[in-house]
């Protein structure tokens, strides 16, 4: 997954407010042109067979240090410019800080954007091993302060995050409650019939019962029952 949890040098090549729709209602939007250069390794982010498919794999005896994996710099088709990559991001949180080397109030502010959409990549591979990463950040959680903080960016270097906030599931709370007993078919008949529970000490024992039996004092049924009517 393309990431940049650390502050990464980048640089911002485009800039364009625009309005899209929510609704009925037309809201504010920004796009920002970026562009990330480094060692091709950053292509494994992108998708874990690209960078064998732009660069041929380096000779392991090429190795100077033994069992270090030699870098790819070898191009294998010098005549194509660039490649766009499929590969799309969303809800993603971005902060933007002007270079340190920039001489301006501007360089002491922060542009954060959060719920942001990360796509339209594309690749511009060079022999020796480096690599320049084109991407769109796109966002509509800004106001004025933001836009006018993005427009002065523009053409200009700045520490680039790129990250994604997992929210992890609240684990479920512990019942501390005592757990009620589960209930006999005596207990239902019992509580249907009056509404409550009646202690089994209080039931009359079933009539073929012997003192010891496990059902001796839990027959709920009245008995000396003659046509009906218990006597």
């Amino acid at each position: 997954m393309f990431a940049l949890p650390t502050a990464t040098r980048a640089h911002v090549r485009t800039f364009n407010l625009r309005t899209e729709k929510h609704g009925d209602e037309d809201v504010t939007a920004l796009d920002l042109g970026m562009r990330l250069t480094g060692s091709n390794v950053l292509l494994d982010m992108l998708h874990p067979g690209l960078r064998a498919a732009l660069y041929l794999p380096p000779d392991p005896a090429q190795a100077t240090i033994p069992g270090e994996t030699p870098p790819w710099t070898v191009l294998r088709c010098e005549a194509v410019p660039f490649v766009a990559v499929k590969y799309e991001m969303a809800g993603r949180n971005v902060v933007l800080v002007p270079a340190s080397e920039m001489e301006s109030e501007l360089a002491q502010d922060e542009l954060q954007m959060s719920s942001c959409n990360v796509n339209a990549f594309k690749v511009t591979a060079h022999a020796g091993g480096s690599v320049d990463i084109d991407f769109r950040i796109q966002s509509n959680d800004i106001d004025a302060g933001a836009i006018g903080m993005a427009g002065g960016m523009l053409a200009q270097d700045v520490e680039l995050s790129i990250t994604h906030t997992d929210v992890a599931e609240e684990p479920e709370s512990e019942d501390t409650a005592p757990k009620e007993k589960a209930k006999t078919a005596t207990d239902l008949f019992i509580e249907g019939a009056t509404g409550k529970p009646t202690p089994k000490d209080h039931l009359s024992a079933r009539p073929d019962s012997k003192p010891g039996d496990p059902d001796h004092v839990a027959w709920p049924f009245p008995t000396n029952v003659a046509n009906g009517v218990q006597s």
